[in-house]
């Protein structure tokens, strides 16, 4: 199976892609792994983030995508950038995107962290990796 874990942060997508399963699992598409949605909403710029996502989601397969959940409300409420880019993925993804919070997160860290043996350094990186591995099929 083949997932993609995107974690949005202001204007930006951290994205890690997995193939395998929870136990054998191996990144693909490394370099690809940092998109910039437009702070302007210019439509070409947007036409092309659009093109870029779906084609990458095309040619490797992907056939599930997760993204972080972001507070509605509060202290910890998401940006507006955030909440825009979280809109965009619901209009061009022709599947539903599973949305994971921080709490289920660190419950899977708790009970499989021996198996997230390719989890990236880099701290957003390794966000968007804990998503996507969320996807993963345990077998």
């Amino acid at each position: 199976m083949v997932v993609t874990g995107i974690f949005l942060k202001l204007n930006l997508l951290r994205l890690v892609t997995l193939s395998g399963t929870k136990n054998e699992h191996e990144i693909i598409e490394v370099k690809f792994h940092k998109l910039q949605f437009p702070k302007n909403d210019n439509f070409e710029q947007i036409d092309m983030l659009k093109k870029t996502i779906v084609a990458f989601i095309k040619k490797n397969n992907v056939e599930k995508i997760a993204i972080n959940g972001r507070a509605r409300s509060g202290q910890r409420q998401g940006g507006a950038d955030s909440f825009k880019i979280h809109g965009f993925l619901l209009a061009i993804i022709e599947y539903p995107i599973d949305i994971f919070f921080s709490a289920t997160i660190r419950s899977t860290n708790t009970r499989e962290n021996e198996l997230k043996t390719k989890r990236p350094l880099t701290q957003d990186l390794g966000k968007a990796f804990d998503l996507a591995f969320e996807l993963l099929p345990n077998a």
